[in-house]
């Protein structure tokens, strides 16, 4: 989507945190290409500066595993910081304790891995 003067015009903005780079990398940008800006981190380290940043967001994507840190413990940071972005949990090991731990934590939706770019939007835009 363009503005008269052919710059993007993008219409929602994505934190997306995962330790998988190819991943992030792929999801951000078929993002772009649906006029989503998004901004990957790698670390909770990361995610902590963008926190202090002031940048808003609309959605989060969170990996539940990231190596020797869990996603789990971001959520009420994430919660804090952007109280009206929709959270989505993404996780390659899905358990029904775990999704009640991360929905009680402040996500919003829970989604197994392998995920595309559809269906992690179709679980963020989910009614609550």
């Amino acid at each position: 989507m363009h503005g008269s003067f052919g710059t993007s015009i993008v219409s929602k903005r994505l934190l997306i945190l995962d330790d998988d780079d190819m991943f992030c990398q792929t999801v951000t940008r078929s993002l772009t290409r649906r006029s989503i800006a998004a901004r990957a981190v790698h670390s909770l380290a990361e995610l902590f500066e963008v926190c202090e940043s002031g940048q808003c967001f609309d959605y989060i994507v969170l990996d539940l595993n990231l190596g020797a840190e869990h996603g789990l413990d971001a959520l009420p940071t994430l919660r804090k910081h952007w109280p009206n972005a929709r959270i989505l949990v993404l996780t390659g090991f899905a358990s029904i304790p775990t999704t009640v731990q991360a929905i009680k934590l402040g996500a919003d939706n829970y989604l197994a891995k392998p995920a595309n770019t559809t269906s992690i939007l179709q679980a963020l835009e989910a009614p609550p």
